[in-house]
């Protein structure tokens, strides 16, 4: 573990890209704003510094987000760096909600579709203000961090995260009881997340929890991740499974995934997640680099996480490993630009109630298992059929586990089960994978499967698609979620 952790360590360090262009633009009572322009795209977000930083703070941050696919714009408030205004000697008296509000009129004027703001303290404040004062759909979604609005939050119109370390504190006491009551007159959406430790705002990114932080940002701006959470469709009736669905799973991050699978995966319009794994990413001529993984991410696909090291957490003293695997994996997305993931599965098949209660805790919503223990690994037979109303959505059972010895006609069984509300759920591995023959999957056999689903109308979609299936208010009383599951495989 020990070599792992200073693999990520060094991964962590890479450097990104700097800032593409300095613009400047007026605020509508008669400042003028400069920021830094970092990346592209229609989906943009603006970054609200603190009173003890300046846009420059937010480098680091601004790369990450950019490598996701956002147009970022990193502002100087009025007071700040060339920035000036009515007010610009007592930025704290001044109204900075104007700032934030004339970089996002200025992002949309440039095309951008949706504007999200990152605000830290001071800037945070400012965001929630400009919420408040914004029409309606101008400003999508806000991140405050070590911060809330200054006037009362229920008159927000967006989407909100607050971020902030349990023992915070300035000169008048605890931030955290005062946050927590903005966050409860908040909104739905909305998601808190409480650190350890006393860092304000912006300072938040110099502790341990620094990925973490990022990561939640990315999940939480993610334009999929933002109704893919129990918490969105808690106390919503649940959809009906449409007839001929099947879920479509890859795991361990073998090269051919991208090499083979996505390409045709895009070409059929199909959706799958993708369950990544570092066990095996040093091998970087038969497994993906994490490039890759941000890259299927960027296509459209879900990442899921796998673990760090494709361990068996079926016993108590191995899930007592469990979250920091489940953190290393999320630290090295959330660097290349992928929301933390709210899917999981579980390596080898193997789980027990101490680990379930550990990707609870995390904030997995979704977690597919093996078709263990109704049917021995090995065994090419039809496996358990998802049934939303039993199955627990952390014990998804499998339905098909690809090994090579299947044939089309086999295939054909597998899918057929998907009517009556209950769903299909596949997991395949490399195709094909020569490291693990076990579990190879020839690429005329894999397109020959997808032709199939194409042919006959079936609905291939991502492990998260099935959110608005399960009754979130009243999940299953699912036996397994008691049981032991160990299972001899070499995978």
């Amino acid at each position: 573990m020990r070599a792992d952790l200073l693999t990520l360590a060094a991964f962590l360090l890479a450097a990104g890209a700097s800032a593409q262009k300095t613009v400047s633009f007026p605020t509508s009572d008669g400042g003028v704003i400069f920021a830094d322009v970092y990346g592209s795209g229609d989906r943009a977000v603006v970054l609200a510094h603190g009173g003890q930083f300046n846009k420059e703070s937010w480098s680091e941050q601004a790369r990450t987000l950019a490598s996701a696919g956002f147009r970022v714009l990193a502002i100087d408030f009025r007071g700040y760096g060339p920035s000036h205004g009515p007010g610009d000697r007592d930025p704290l008296g001044a109204p900075l909600h104007l700032d934030v509000l004339a970089a996002v009129r200025f992002l949309h004027q440039g095309g951008a579709k949706s504007v999200s703001i990152v605000g830290g303290s001071m800037g945070g404040s400012a965001a929630g203000d400009a919420s408040i004062a914004a029409a309606p759909g101008e400003i999508d979604r806000i991140v405050f961090l070590g911060s809330a609005p200054n006037d009362p939050a229920d008159r927000l119109k967006s989407a909100s995260l607050f971020i902030v370390a349990r023992n915070d504190a300035n000169d008048d006491g605890p931030r955290l009881p005062g946050i927590e009551a903005q966050y409860r007159r908040a909104p739905e959406p909305k998601k808190l997340v409480v650190l350890e430790g006393t860092a304000h705002a912006q300072y938040l990114f110099r502790t341990k929890d620094a990925q973490r932080v990022m990561g939640e940002i990315l999940q939480f701006l993610s334009p999929i991740q933002l109704t893919a959470t129990s918490s969105a469709v808690a106390g919503k009736p649940p959809s009906a499974v449409p007839d001929e669905t099947v879920v479509l799973t890859l795991d361990d991050a073998v090269k051919s995934q991208i090499q083979i699978v996505a390409p045709l995966l895009e070409q059929l319009g199909f959706k799958a997640t993708f369950f990544i794994s570092h066990a095996w990413m040093d091998d970087k001529e038969h497994f993906l680099s994490w490039e890759d993984v941000a890259d299927l991410h960027r296509r459209g696909f879900e990442i899921g996480n796998h673990t760090w090291t494709h361990a068996a957490f079926d016993k108590p003293e191995q899930a007592a490993k469990l979250e920091q695997e489940l953190q290393m994996v999320d630290d090295a997305l959330a660097h290349v630009g992928v929301p933390k993931p709210i899917s999981f599965a579980w390596p080898g098949d193997n789980f027990g109630p101490e680990a379930i209660a550990v990707l609870k805790a995390h904030g997995i919503e979704l977690a597919r298992r093996g078709m263990q223990p109704e049917v021995p690994y090995g065994e090419v037979q039809v496996g358990p059929l998802l049934d939303v109303s039993r199955n627990h959505p952390l014990l998804i059972p499998t339905t098909g586990d690809a090994y090579p010895d299947w044939t089309l006609e086999h295939f054909k069984n597998v899918v057929s089960g998907a009517r009556d509300g209950k769903v299909v759920v596949l997991q395949f591995h490399g195709v094909p994978d020569t490291v693990h023959p076990w579990v190879n999957t020839p690429p005329e056999m894999f397109r020959q499967y997808m032709l199939y689903l194409k042919q006959n109308g079936y609905q291939v979609i991502a492990l998260r698609d099935l959110m608005p299936y399960f009754n979130w208010s009243r999940l299953p009383e699912d036996p397994m979620l008691t049981q032991r599951v160990a299972t001899s495989r070499k995978k």
